[in-house]
């Protein structure tokens, strides 16, 4: 796979008209992705709010249905 993904890479990175530093940069995030894979919820808890605590507080008189 992560051969496959580099060679997509290349081909796309072939057909745009890219400074040096933008194409360095994609291949950073290429290679982090290879190497962390997709995020999960342990890598992106703070996204995962529990809404059911939020609605029990109260907030500045705010009332949820």
């Amino acid at each position: 796979m992560k051969e496959q993904l580099q060679k997509d890479f290349d081909n796309i990175i072939k057909n745009l008209s890219l400074s040096q530093r933008d194409t360095e940069i994609k291949q950073f995030y290429l290679d982090n992705f290879i190497n962390k894979g997709f995020p999960n919820r342990r890598d992106e808890n703070w996204k995962f709010s529990d809404l059911n605590q939020i609605i029990k507080k109260k907030y500045w008189g705010i009332k949820f249905l």
